[in-house]
């Protein structure tokens, strides 16, 4: 059941877009109803929207207590990092040198998110969540184009009318063209359990494909080491 505060809230986003008058509404409720999760999820998010990074941490600030005590302290651990974010946005950050040849191996999105993940690390050491945030990012591209995408290219022949509760993730992404992390992980797992017979096409091809890319990827390795002066 929302508070009233939120309903309050509600009806003003309805009924005035103007943020003149929907941001007031959620400050004054928030003194009536301190710590509601929503409204101070709401107010942050939209004085962050506005340019408004520091007032957005005073509300977060006189919330706190209250967002921890009902339990909601990863929230206000994630709007910290957000609003921490958004006064980094309004200074320049002095991008670190990276070294090593495997950084132009990486996808373009990977090489941005990586100098942006060590360039907020330099700033603010205690901004984990958003730094981590960036890291698997980087591995979700990196292992979508250069695992998924290459599968996918394969064209594999399965029957796209079977459905694969597994392989959920994989199957998606032959119309998205994108994993999640969570996902790719899940489809690498299954095809590492024990083959049955109730295993798809799908899932045959998938474990088919993945004994190749590893042959070859040893191989690439090996060659590596061989050639090595």
């Amino acid at each position: 059941m929302p508070s009233w505060a939120a309903i309050r809230l509600l009806v003003h986003r309805i009924f005035s877009p103007q943020p003149e008058l929907a941001i007031p509404a959620a400050v004054d409720a928030l003194l009536k109803v301190p710590g509601d999760q929503g409204l101070v999820d709401w107010l942050v998010t939209r004085l962050i929207e506005h340019g408004e990074p520091i007032r957005a941490g005073e509300v977060l600030e006189a919330n706190r207590e209250s967002l921890i005590s009902r339990g909601n302290s990863e929230l206000a651990y994630f709007l910290g990092e957000q609003i921490a974010l958004a006064k980094l946005g309004k200074q320049k950050l002095v991008e670190p040198e990276v070294k090593g040849r495997w950084i132009s191996r990486l996808e373009q999105d990977s090489q941005a998110w990586l100098t942006d993940a060590l360039s907020y690390r330099e700033k603010v050491s205690g901004l984990k969540l958003g730094i981590a945030m960036y890291y698997c990012k980087i591995v979700e591209s990196e292992l979508t184009n250069k695992l998924i995408v290459p599968f996918i290219e394969s064209e594999p022949v399965f029957d796209k009318h079977q459905f694969d509760s597994e392989l959920k993730g994989l199957r998606d992404c032959f119309n998205s063209g994108w994993m999640t992390l969570g996902s790719i992980a899940h489809s690498l797992r299954v095809a590492c359990s024990s083959p049955g017979a109730s295993d798809t096409a799908l899932m045959l091809a998938w474990r088919s494909y993945l004994k190749i890319y590893r042959s070859l990827k040893s191989l690439q390795y090996g060659m590596i080491i061989f050639l090595k002066p």
